[in-house]
């Protein structure tokens, strides 16, 4: 064997057993998830009904303190409130809007819906009740300003500066209005009209919830948007519920979060009044692990909520368009990738016992495994194409081929890591399709190569990112991601999937 045939040896070995324990990992975590979901199916549903918005029992209403961070978002800012203000079904919120002095436009924007009027309902006991009791407040004084459901807080410098920082200003403004939950989300949000109902009862029991994330679908079927529909049904609808199952807590999303005001208090003391650190670039990732680790084993658990309106119907979540663009959605998977894996790894360390352990290294593993996938591929063509060769060479081509490459081993290697790549293209497939119809999920099979396209480039970005702040010392700096809103006249109507785009 050359030394060149050596080397490649020694990569595809390395490459190939590392696809296979990845592989080995996440089937470990499908067969935990089924095993569970079976259990419940058996145990759990056969004696009681399945939870769903329409049998949630009556809580009154806290105050509930909307936490929106916004620089140069004057394009969504506007839509995104008046859909707010228009469809939510709750009455005690006021949404907290952080602004910067050099960007007036967004202001600008969000002082022009200010007076829209708050949701009727429609048919809605529930929704005709609020409009009861918001008669009442008015007719007792009660109900306050027509516009003081927002509040816009400017920050004292010019922006951009980071999302964490702004989060802690909001936090500050919203915290001398005593609310009982603090609740996250971005400007470009379409915010569930149920959201603020199913947090309401649950935090509190729970110091945070974590609502579903479901991105809208868009007109490509094809395009980089939509593999994080593919992306996001997996991991809200298997690998998080699993996970808050084994390690009793699961990440924040940083929208449709909640936050229990005592535990976000706690949180704050302990970093100075600044409950979300300035310097992350996941800073919402970041506090929900801090405040794990802070509140221990009897501070409660940190769910994901997966809530239906009526049985059988879709969850109660968060819904928005992501990237369209491929170099838009590279920096934000970029970001992603230093926040969690990286900074994660340098302020949060490996605390805990195994299982949370475990559930890091799987965080934290997302960049490299992105980079093996493109290799694998690289791989895959180099061996598929030297079989193929000697097959149409009637075997002739096996002569000259390194021993290593017809190994039984090799074969048996390739042949694990292929039944892994069905599994998990299966589970993609299966995951995608119950959330956006069975025809995204025939799309999501074609996509998984635009996913890992997309992934690997944001992980070597990620990694210029990172060595450059070592090697320089410059700080690692927030960069926004360009956002639009949905037009109404998209948005799927009664009967259709959140994710599928209207005819």
């Amino acid at each position: 064997m050359t030394l060149v045939q050596a080397i490649l040896a020694g990569l595809f070995w390395t490459v190939a057993g590392l696809i296979a324990l990845n592989g080995l990992d996440d089937l470990l975590t499908d067969l935990g998830h089924h095993g569970r979901t079976l259990w419940r199916r058996l145990w759990v549903y056969g004696r009681h009904r399945r939870a769903c918005v329409a049998r949630l029992p009556t809580l009154a209403e806290r105050p509930i303190a909307i936490l929106v961070p916004a620089w140069s978002e004057a394009e969504v800012i506007g839509p995104m409130l008046a859909s707010l203000r228009r469809s939510v079904r709750y009455r005690r919120y006021r949404v907290y809007l952080g602004v910067y002095p050099n960007d007036p436009l967004t202001s600008r924007a969000a002082e022009a819906v200010r007076h829209t009027s708050p949701a009727d309902g429609g048919a809605s006991d529930r929704a005709r009740d609020q409009a009861k009791d918001r008669a009442k407040d008015r007719a007792s004084g009660r109900a306050g300003a027509a516009g003081d459901w927002l509040r816009i807080v400017s920050l004292d410098r010019d922006g951009p500066t980071s999302k964490a920082d702004c989060l802690n200003a909001l936090y500050t403004a919203a915290r001398a209005d005593a609310p009982a939950v603090y609740l996250l989300h971005d400007a470009e949000d379409l915010v569930d009209p149920d959201a603020l109902t199913v947090i309401n009862l649950l935090v509190g029991r729970y110091p945070m919830v974590q609502l579903p994330v479901e991105p809208l679908a868009q007109p490509s079927w094809f395009g980089v948007a939509n593999h994080y529909m593919d992306e996001f049904a997996e991991s809200h609808g298997k690998d998080l519920p699993w996970r808050e199952a084994v390690s009793g807590g699961v990440p924040s999303a940083g929208v449709g979060c909640g936050f229990a005001a005592g535990a976000l208090d706690t949180l704050a003391r302990a970093r100075g009044g600044r409950p979300f650190r300035p310097g992350s670039l996941t800073e919402d990732y970041e506090a929900a692990l801090s405040l794990a680790l802070a509140l221990g084993e009897r501070g409660g658990r940190l769910i994901l909520a997966r809530v239906p309106r009526r049985p059988g119907a879709p969850p109660v979540a968060t819904r928005a368009y992501f990237p369209h663009r491929f170099s838009a959605a590279v920096r934000q998977k970029a970001r992603w990738y230093v926040g969690i894996a990286y900074q994660g790894w340098r302020l949060l360390g490996w605390p805990g016992g195994v299982v949370r352990r475990w559930v890091l290294l799987r965080d934290r593993k997302a960049p490299l495994v992105a980079v093996l996938a493109l290799a694998g591929y690289g791989f895959v063509g180099a061996y598929g194409g030297y079989w193929l060769t000697a097959w149409l060479d009637g075997g002739a081509g096996t002569a000259s081929a390194p021993a290593w490459v017809g190994a039984p081993g090799t074969l048996a290697l390739v042949q694990v890591n292929l039944a892994l790549l069905a599994w998990r293209a299966g589970h993609r497939m299966v995951y995608t399709g119950r959330a956006y119809g069975w025809r995204q999920g025939l799309w999501a099979l074609a996509r998984m190569p635009v996913a890992n396209l997309v992934n690997a480039c944001a992980a070597v970005r990620a990694g210029w990112l990172v060595w450059g702040h070592l090697r320089s010392g410059r700080p690692l700096v927030w960069q926004k991601t360009e956002h639009s809103f949905p037009d109404p006249a998209r948005l799927p109507g009664p009967g259709r999937r959140p994710g599928e785009p209207a005819s």
